[in-house]
């Protein structure tokens, strides 16, 4: 900006002239939350790599992808890591995330107990889908802790 005869950048301006308020700090969101859910989300993940079920024509490694209950989980899982990392990338509304990641913790969490209550015809289930359901539930931590503290920041969502 020109000033008496000078070029001076606007962080400059309240030293040069007087009543001049200061820059805004915008202060950038950090990630509470965010951490805890991708540890759900990519615990959870991994665990559709070994077997859900005993005896199934389908058992064996990345049975949770081969359509049952399990694919629910698997998918969720897949898209809460996704979710995780375009949010790292490009950071993305406060609201939209939290709620994104309740609901793919929900989805993960349903998925592991629909096929613990439901197993593939002929097959009885691993302790595989207990184990992701608990990953389900840190990820739902996760997006609890970061509903909980924009909700105390005077409800600042940013």
């Amino acid at each position: 900006m020109p000033v008496r005869g000078r070029l001076i950048g606007p962080e400059c301006l309240p030293d040069i002239l007087d009543g001049i308020p200061g820059p805004i700090i915008v202060p950038t969101p950090k990630p509470e939350g965010d951490l805890l859910a991708a540890a759900g989300f990519a615990a959870a993940l991994l665990l559709t790599l070994p077997p859900w079920s005993r005896f199934a024509a389908v058992s064996g490694p990345l049975e949770a992808w081969f359509g049952h209950w399990a694919l629910l989980a698997a998918v969720a899982a897949a898209l809460g890591v996704a979710i995780v990392v375009l949010s790292r990338l490009r950071p993305l509304d406060q609201r939209l995330q939290a709620a994104t990641y309740l609901l793919l913790a929900v989805a993960v969490g349903l998925g592991a107990i629909l096929h613990r209550i439901h197993p593939p015809p002929l097959s009885e289930t691993l302790p595989t889908s207990l184990l992701v359901l608990v990953c389900a539930l840190v990820a739902l931590a996760g997006a609890g802790w970061k509903v909980a503290v924009r909700w105390k920041a005077n409800d600042r969502w940013n």
